[in-house]
Order: C-alpha cells, then sequence, then structure tokens
C-alpha cells in the first residue's frame, strides 16, 4: 500500500468511527484535514483528490445528518399533536 493510500486510509478510518460514534464535528473535522492533506500531497493532481474514499464519507455524514434532522422534526409534530 503506498504511503498516499495508508493516510486515507487513516483519515477514513477516523472519519468511519466518529460517524459511527455519531460525533459529526469529528468526522467532519477528519474528512477536511485528509482532503487538505491529499490537496497538499499532489496539488497538480487535483483530481485524484476527488477519488478518496473521504467524498463518499462527506456524503454518508450529509446524509446523516438530513436522517436525523428529519427525525427532530417529526419528533417535534408529533409532541405537538
Amino acid at each position: 500500500m503506498t504511503p498516499e493510500a495508508d493516510h486515507d486510509l487513516a483519515w477514513s478510518e477516523l472519519a468511519e468511527l466518529a460517524l459511527w460514534e455519531g460525533n459529526d464535528q469529528t468526522a467532519s473535522a477528519a474528512i477536511a484535514e485528509g482532503l487538505r492533506w491529499r490537496s497538499e500531497l499532489e496539488p497538480s493532481r487535483a483530481l485524484s483528490q476527488y477519488t478518496s474514499p473521504l467524498y463518499a464519507l462527506t456524503l454518508r455524514l450529509a446524509a446523516d445528518q438530513a436522517e436525523r434532522a428529519a427525525a427532530r422534526r417529526y419528533t417535534d409534530q408529533l409532541a405537538e399533536i
């Protein structure tokens, strides 16, 4: 495994763990730091950072946040009823 892949994997695993724990702030920070590291590593190959598994985790983070927001909204409506 290349050093680049090792770093992507480390940031991805940290973000994944934070997502499982429901810690959006830590997940977001790990994703951002991993993507920052990737862009500094190969600034001339910007496209390579878009193939990082961190982008899939970014989408998962957003989906998890949307799901929780929707659940809160429905809970509030049920309490109101």
